[in-house]
């Protein structure tokens, strides 16, 4: 089966060339715009940060039902945008199932750009594929790409970002620096194309923190910083009286890195922390328990299935090696009579179902709610469960691990049968999901319920 992809010279719709004319030196910027060096040296510093991306693509052919899976990842680096030539180099590297396809320096000039298109990545490789005779062939990709399209006269310059509203400040930059360039051959000759959806309506945070105690707010910058404990408990009694000892306020301070001797400090010192409100109701400080679990519920929901490659070694041996991952999250309800979240969850690892079951946790039962790199969470995982060998290095793309610590003794490494993890492509996101679950828990009653002494 002949599979296109997105980085194939491929032109997508029919442009008529702009007429070439001698450039003058690049006039001055705007008042209302940045300078041109401001402006290249933000698309070196974005476009240096896509580094690795990695996607799956599945693909279809409708007419006779032959379905074929690949792992794509297309790397960008050495970025150098040098606003004296106008130009922006860089490396490409891509390979697909292994193969490389593509490994080299490439350059275009911002005074050659005709036109500049921001769209979703399936969008783009459905279309190709229709252009070029092959309408049946459909594609569809895990995770969700951005592709941003520099059209230069007989080429495409592709960049992939996993952030929409990154890919079209950056495109809006390059408008910005082609104008600057004396590139475009008329304003209204250049244009940014957009083809992206709609982003959905913004959600009320429900998540402020209950860390707003300023003493609560010096603690965790010093856990932050590495201070060492002696330090900061010698903070701790220094600062009676003044610390939000709410449940939430110490799982937040606990999920940071407080260990349990300036948790009991915290105890000792603070303020008395209010009694703990009905089941339900809702507090001062935030949201009703129905708001709150409507909005873990709808999060959760949002993850869907996301596909990603864990890049492993042998610390023993040295060996490397890589593994595929896909990992979805369904039906997701957030009960709040019953003060439970159940879902299907199922796992797949290279193309094997590895679990597939449906899941439920009482936020009664919660006892820590942790954030971290996936990376992180596995190694660790890998470690707790006999395997302290085994180092995950990376994942493609960089995913964030939720998990919901439960009081039910170890994790199985065999059966994750106490495991409730939930992974996600935006790590803002996580942290939002993780400060509404520390809500529900204080609004459910539960929770670790810290000792006196």
């Amino acid at each position: 089966m002949r599979i296109v992809t997105v980085f194939l010279a491929v032109v997508l719709a029919a442009t008529t060339a702009l007429a070439q004319q001698s450039v003058p030196p690049p006039p001055q910027p705007p008042a209302d715009g940045p300078t041109l060096a401001a402006t290249m040296q933000f698309i070196q510093d974005k476009l240096n940060d896509l580094g690795k991306v990695s996607y799956v693509a599945f693909e279809q052919d409708t007419s006779k039902g032959d379905t074929t899976n690949a792992i794509v990842i297309h790397e960008i680096s050495n970025v150098v945008a040098d606003p004296n030539q106008c130009r922006i180099s860089y490396h490409l590297k891509g390979t697909r199932d292994g193969h490389i396809w593509t490994d080299d320096n490439r350059v275009f000039s911002l005074r050659d750009v005709q036109e500049i298109v921001v769209m979703p990545l399936e969008q783009n490789l459905n279309e190709v594929e229709a252009q070029i005779g092959h309408p049946n062939l459909i594609t569809s990709i895990n995770p969700s790409l951005i592709l941003l399209m520099a059209h230069i006269p007989h080429n495409w310059e592709d960049f992939l970002f996993s952030n929409a509203d990154l890919a079209n400040r950056v495109a809006k930059s390059m408008l910005h620096a082609v104008e600057l360039c004396g590139g475009g051959s008329k304003p209204e000759a250049l244009a940014l194309t957009t083809a992206t959806a709609q982003a959905q309506p913004a959600v009320p945070s429900p998540l402020k923190p209950a860390n707003d105690a300023p003493a609560n707010a010096e603690v965790l910058k010093l856990l932050r910083a590495g201070v060492s404990e002696r330090a900061i408990l010698h903070v701790i009694s220094a600062a009676a009286g003044t610390f939000d000892t709410s449940a939430e306020a110490l799982a937040a301070l606990k999920q940071a890195g407080a260990s349990e001797a300036e948790l009991s400090a915290i105890v000792a010192q603070g303020g008395t922390p209010a009694s703990p409100p009905a089941a339900g109701a809702p507090t001062n400080s935030g949201p009703s328990l129905a708001e709150t679990m409507k909005f873990i519920q709808e999060k959760l929901n949002g993850l869907g299935k996301v596909a990603f490659i864990d890049f492993r070694q042998n610390a023993s041996s040295g060996s490397t090696w890589t593994s595929t991952f896909t990992n979805e999250i369904s039906n997701v309800v957030a009960d709040q009579n019953q003060c439970r979240i159940s879902y299907h969850w199922k796992l797949t690892n290279d193309g094997e179902t590895y679990k597939d079951k449906n899941s439920v946790f009482s936020l009664r039962d919660a006892q820590e709610i942790v954030v971290k790199p996936l990376e992180q969470y596995e190694t660790e995982f890998y470690a707790k469960n006999g395997y302290p060998n085994s180092i995950v290095t990376s994942t493609s793309p960089h995913m964030t691990a939720l998990e919901v610590r439960l009081p039910r003794g170890e994790e199985n490494f065999f059966l994750f049968s106490e495991v409730n993890t939930f992974l996600f492509a935006d790590a803002d996101l996580a942290d939002r999901v993780a400060k509404a679950m520390v809500h529900a828990v204080e609004l459910c009653g539960g929770g670790p319920k810290p000792e006196p002494f």
